[in-house]
């Protein structure tokens, strides 16, 4: 089953990294109606004090619910609460168990063990099986299938059914945070059934969506609601709240307004100009969280000026990123002092690169472009203030002789470009985006985002950057099992990554930005940029 993937990297990021499906088809989405659930006699007792209903809302529609195949915060945030992992996190961002009641490392370090929880049902009733375990992984390491997990789990060797319940994953060698990697939302734990019944329309219509989680998918009607009803057979803690309803609003002002007025409940994807306003109402309360990600300038490294290393050093001392960090991100971020974020492990501050005008012009000429050249920088408006950002470089890059043309892209346009295209098809020099880390370990920020792309297409490794000495690095950092050595090799990639020879101009190091009204209580704001309400009430 061949797929092609589009990436989105929803405002972090996402980011991982954000992303949409262009390979799926999303018109197939259901329009089937809504069916919002009243609260049983049991929950009356609490019906005079809270609602039975929360809404939220992103700036666009989830683009799949094949966790293996999104890669978006919108996406995550639902699919979060409709699958389980085998391992999750908990509210300290620590590592417990999830589908797996007990896990264990064999002393070589090369399998992992994990006895599933008995008893577990999927939304539809049947029973889990460690034969839906097993599919899941299998489905996720196989190439032909063109998922971004495949590459980020390809340390996996093999998967083994122990017994009725018991599952073991072979790697090919030590990986430390693997645990880490199994609780992303890619690795939800699928319905072997439900897939092989679906085929290239899993996961884009409610009728095809079966998981084990706190909510059940009831209706999907595209750009316009997802409905969740609590699963009343969870084999956790029931969700505090009934219903869920999901509902894209593309418009930040809208957004805002429809929080303000009560329409939604939770909204983000908030405007840097109106946060201090929605922080001045006594109503709305503004969550700011630490996140994986960081925002940057990226470089095409196949365009032939930018596959310079000089050049692209050039532009890194040309940019004066204090100027573009107070006009257009002040209040939402840190100016970058790494090529990841200060919450990723691995991360060591090595400082904000000052602009050097003097030394960007000698790197220029050095690189054999004493007059500079033209070139263009892509943006788009689903990043807040890419393009504003965009037009001080320019102008900062002028003074070094480089004409840089800016293009404003459409969202849709955006990802598609930079979602499996070939080195020949891709034509972006310097374009705006977010990268984040999955796991929250240096690996997740580094491993396939910028080490040599193995498919030849930009999925994942978009601008086609490619360095022999960080791939070894990075490589060794994933085997290695001291992590005081690791530490040590990340610190040298990140000196590659950063002065040496850059992927692009780190900006900023992101946090999360949410709002909503303060009759919510509770709702999860993962450092991973999605959004859960399990745990989540809603004051009358």
């Amino acid at each position: 089953m061949k797929r092609t993937i589009c990436f989105i990297l929803a405002a972090l990021f996402v980011l991982l990294f954000t992303a949409c499906n262009t390979g799926k088809n999303n018109t197939t989405t259901s329009t089937t109606s809504t069916q919002i659930v009243s609260g049983s006699q049991e929950d009356q007792t609490a019906s005079a004090e809270y609602d039975d209903t929360i809404v939220f809302s992103f700036i666009t529609d989830v683009t799949s619910l094949d966790c293996q195949f999104a890669n978006d915060g919108y996406s995550w945030s639902i699919s979060k609460m409709v699958y389980n992992n085998l391992v999750k996190y908990n509210s300290d961002d620590e590592i417990t168990a999830d589908l797996a009641e007990s896990y264990e490392l064999s002393d070589d370090g090369l399998t992992w063990r994990f006895k599933l929880r008995q008893g577990i049902m999927f939304h539809n009733g049947k029973s889990l099986t460690v034969d839906d375990v097993k599919f899941t992984f299998d489905r996720a390491l196989d190439p032909g299938n063109g998922f971004p997990i495949t590459n980020i789990i390809n340390m996996v060797d093999s998967t083994e059914i122990i017994d009725g319940h018991t599952f073991a994953i072979h790697l090919k060698y030590s990986f430390g945070p693997f645990l880490n990697l199994l609780a992303s939302p890619f690795l939800g734990i699928l319905d072997r059934e439900y897939v092989e019944k679906y085929g290239d329309s899993f996961g884009l219509n409610a009728e095809s969506i079966n998981g084990t989680g706190p909510y059940k998918l009831v209706s999907w009607s595209t750009d316009e609601e997802v409905v969740l009803v609590r699963n009343e057979e969870y084999f956790g803690t029931l969700a505090k709240t009934k219903n869920l309803i999901y509902r894209p609003i593309p418009d930040a002002s809208a957004r805002i307004i429809a929080l303000e007025t009560g329409e939604v409940d939770f909204i983000y994807s908030i405007p840097t100009i109106e946060i201090p306003r929605l922080q001045e109402n006594a109503n709305i309360t503004v969550s700011q969280k630490s996140g994986i990600g960081v925002m940057f300038f990226r470089f095409g490294c196949n365009d032939t000026i930018m596959s310079n290393s000089l050049v692209r050093q050039a532009i890194n001392f040309a940019v004066d990123r204090r100027e573009i960090y107070e006009v257009c991100f002040k209040g939402r971020g840190e100016i970058s002092t790494a090529p990841m974020g200060s919450g990723i492990w691995g991360y060591k501050n090595l400082g904000v690169i000052e602009q050097d005008l003097d030394k960007a012009r000698a790197l220029l000429a050095q690189a054999g472009y004493p007059d500079g050249f033209e070139t263009r920088i892509i943006t788009t408006p689903f990043y807040d203030k890419s393009t504003e950002a965009a037009e001080i470089m320019s102008d900062q890059l002028a003074k070094i002789g480089i004409t840089a043309r800016i293009e404003v892209l459409e969202w849709s346009t955006h990802v598609e470009m930079r979602s499996g295209k070939t080195p020949d098809e891709f034509d972006w020099p310097i374009f705006f985006m977010g990268m984040g880390s999955a796991t929250g370990d240096a690996d997740g920020m580094m491993r396939g985002l910028l080490t040599t792309t193995e498919t030849g297409t930009n999925v994942r490794n978009y601008g086609f950057y490619s360095n022999q000495e960080l791939d070894e690095l990075v490589f060794e950092a994933m085997g290695e099992t001291d992590p005081v050595r690791r530490k040590e090799l990340y610190e040298k990639a990140a000196n590659i990554l950063y002065f040496e020879d850059p992927p692009g101009v780190y900006l900023i190091e992101s946090v999360t930005v949410a709002a909503y009204t303060n009759k919510l209580e509770n709702p999860t704001i993962s450092r991973f940029a999605y959004f859960t309400f399990e745990n989540a009430t809603k004051k009358k």
